[in-house]
């Protein structure tokens, strides 16, 4: 397993990530077996994607909770909403910090002295060690490159895969100048991309980019590890295929 630092954070994750989102419906045993499958495979980074009490990954983490990564979404838009969903986080993972905190799907882009008071809360949780890191998680463009400018987040969380257009793409070059770690969500697109091969070889171009799996069951992790083992050569034929590939989706 290859491993990352996401920007100028000292976390260092795993290039295959979990995203938890497609697991989230199993029961409780058949979800604790896919995520300790990928834990024993090297990922240490999983990215949460709801926090319930009947999520059945509640418990998973306890016994090493020190040796992953937890990235967490909140659409929290204010400071007390989000004081009360990190402590609902602490109570349903049985844990008491956060690596990686995205605020998620917000219209804007918390500032410091802003009326929502987001920053000034995030800063404080940091500074009592209830959080590590916290970043900004969107799928609006225009909002992605003013958290980038704003300079106040350690992270961004995009959807990214093949067929991004090329302001998307240039996302990670303005992530790495700014030093920001850049998480890819969607790699598959919420299950509209069927080729994982070229799905997984196109991400592994950019050695920044951190996709988050949304394995749904042992098959399709075992898949993802393969080519994490045996990655797809991306020579000129690889190219064409993915240009083919956009192509067919676009309907071109």
């Amino acid at each position: 397993m290859e491993y990352v630092a996401l920007g100028k954070t000292n976390l260092m994750v795993s290039r295959t990530s979990f995203g938890t989102g497609g697991i989230e419906n199993l029961d409780d045993e058949e979800a604790l077996s896919i995520i300790n499958k990928g834990y024993e495979k090297g990922i240490n980074f999983f990215d949460l994607a709801s926090v319930s009490l009947q999520n059945p990954l509640r418990y998973t983490f306890i016994d090493k909770r020190d040796s992953v990564i937890l990235g967490v979404q909140t659409s929290a838009k204010n400071a007390n909403e989000l004081l009360e969903e990190v402590e609902n986080f602490f109570t349903v993972f049985k844990t008491d910090y956060i690596d990686l905190l995205h605020l998620h799907h917000l219209a804007f882009v918390p500032v410091k002295n802003d009326c929502s008071g987001l920053i000034a809360c995030l800063e404080r949780l940091k500074e009592e060690g209830k959080i590590k890191y916290y970043g900004f998680s969107t799928e609006s463009l225009s909002l992605a490159e003013e958290a980038i400018e704003s300079g106040l987040y350690a992270t961004l969380r995009f959807p990214f895969n093949y067929v991004s257009n090329a302001q998307e793409i240039d996302l990670l070059r303005l992530c790495k100048e700014a030093e920001l770690g850049f998480i890819a969500y969607k790699p598959l697109l919420g299950g509209k991309i069927q080729n994982i091969p070229l799905a997984f070889g196109f991400l592994r171009q950019y050695e920044t980019a951190v996709p988050v799996w949304g394995f749904r069951s042992e098959d399709e992790l075992q898949q993802i590890i393969y080519f994490e083992e045996h990655p797809p050569q991306v020579d000129s034929q690889f190219l064409q295929d993915i240009e083919q590939e956009k192509a067919l989706f676009f309907g071109v």
